[in-house]
């Protein structure tokens, strides 16, 4: 019984923290906004990849992925998801003006 008990506890606990870690891009890209505002730009570059990872045509990502790298001075990369952007979504005009300036 005790070990039935023990089971059940750990079975609990990790399917429980598979809930709580499970994210889709979208949290995901709020994550790395939070994380860009707060100054961590490395930081919000890792959990962008990550959406992508998991969404590869979601632009949300792209263009916050593009948006640090800027910041960081990574124009080059900036310019290359702004472009995956435009192909994903060529009607987007606000990002021909990002990748532009």
């Amino acid at each position: 019984m005790k070990r039935l008990q023990t089971i059940l506890i750990s079975l609990f606990f990790i399917f429980s923290c598979g809930v709580y870690f499970a994210q889709d891009a979208k949290d995901l890209v709020r994550q790395g906004k939070r994380a860009q505002n707060m100054g961590n730009t490395e930081e919000a570059i890792e959990i962008y990849n990550q959406a992508i990872d998991l969404e590869p045509d979601f632009t949300d990502a792209y263009t916050a992925r593009a948006y640090s790298f800027g910041f960081r001075g990574d124009h080059d990369l900036a310019i290359q998801d702004y472009t995956k952007v435009i192909e994903l979504d060529p009607n987007n005009a606000d990002v021909y003006i990002s990748r532009g300036s």
